[in-house]
């Protein structure tokens, strides 16, 4: 049975796994925090459910892996809500 409306052409968790890494990206750009700079978001894998995502990201090789590591968890909260922002989606 054909369904009315626009037509999925892909999941939904696939359209999210592309428009979650532009807008953490962007925003990445935004923050003044030094240990931020030339980290670039190279994926994300978003749960079925898209309660929960895991990004992954590479930085520059002169980079402290733990100090971007650390600064990513510190800028946590201001992406999330950042994506809950920016992204609408149920969940």
């Amino acid at each position: 049975m054909a369904r009315h409306g626009s037509p999925r052409r892909y999941p939904r968790t696939a359209r999210v796994n592309e428009v979650v890494p532009e807008t953490i990206a962007d925003e990445l750009e935004r923050l003044s925090d030094p240990r931020l700079e030339l980290v670039t978001v190279t994926g994300v894998q978003v749960s079925p459910d898209l309660r929960h995502a895991t990004v992954y990201y590479s930085d520059r090789a002169d980079a402290k892996h733990e100090q971007t590591h650390d600064a990513l968890r510190s800028a946590a909260p201001h992406l999330r809500a950042e994506l809950g922002r920016q992204v609408r989606m149920k969940y």
